[in-house]
């Protein structure tokens, strides 16, 4: 035999879910901030980091210092950075 469960919700309840979906539903979408392409004329690609190209164990960093990082690879290796 199938049993049906009743769901309370009070009216505030119901009228906050109405009024989140509402919200959601017509919020106007915001575009990306718009840049001048010259800006990134003089950056070029360079390779920084191990050259060993693999896969990545853990990253991690140091809190006190926003500069250090340290990176351990899937061999056993261990890098650092200052910079």
């Amino acid at each position: 035999m199938t049993q049906l469960v009743s769901v309370n919700l009070s009216a505030r309840r119901v009228a906050s879910i109405i009024l989140g979906f509402l919200l959601l539903t017509f919020v106007p979408q915001t575009s990306a901030q718009q840049f001048n392409p010259d800006l990134f004329k003089s950056l070029h690609w360079r390779s920084i980091g191990p050259g060993r190209g693999g896969r990545v164990r853990a990253l991690a960093g140091v809190p006190a210092q926003p500069n250090v990082f340290y990176m351990a690879q899937v061999n056993g290796g261990v890098w650092k950075t200052d910079d």
